[in-house]
C-alpha cells in the first residue's frame, strides 16, 4: 500500500498522480473523467478515435481517474458514429503466389 501510495501527492488541496506522460497528473472524479473522453470523442474536431488514443489523450491533457480504459471502452462501444465506421466483417486474406520463390527449393 505504501508503494501505491508514493505516486500520489496533495498540492493546494488537490490529489495529483505521477505519470509517465506528464510529471503529475491531476485525479478527477469519474463523473469528471466521462465528460472529459466525451468532450474528447466529439470534440470540436469529431475526435471519433479509438479507446487507448481516447484515454492517452485525456492523460496528455493532464488528468488521471482509475477508471479511464473502461470508460473508454464504453465510450468507443456505444457511439453511434464509431459504430457505423466499423468493418462489417473482417478482410479476406489472400494467397499470394511469388513467381521467384518455390517451397522446398523445388520449381513449379
Amino acid at each position: 500500500m505504501s508503494q501505491r501510495a508514493r505516486n500520489y501527492t496533495i498540492l493546494d488541496g488537490h490529489l495529483y498522480k505521477s505519470g509517465v506522460v506528464a510529471p503529475w497528473l491531476k485525479c478527477i472524479t469519474i463523473a469528471e473523467g466521462r465528460e472529459l473522453l466525451q468532450k474528447i470523442h466529439s470534440g470540436l474536431w469529431g475526435s471519433q478515435i479509438g479507446v487507448r488514443p481516447l484515454v492517452s489523450k485525456a492523460f496528455r491533457q493532464g488528468f488521471f481517474w482509475p477508471s479511464a480504459l473502461k470508460d473508454a471502452e464504453y465510450l468507443v462501444k456505444t457511439c453511434e458514429s464509431w459504430q457505423m465506421m466499423g468493418v462489417a466483417e473482417p478482410p479476406k486474406l489472400i494467397r499470394l503466389k511469388c513467381a521467384n520463390h518455390h517451397p522446398k527449393g523445388n520449381p513449379g
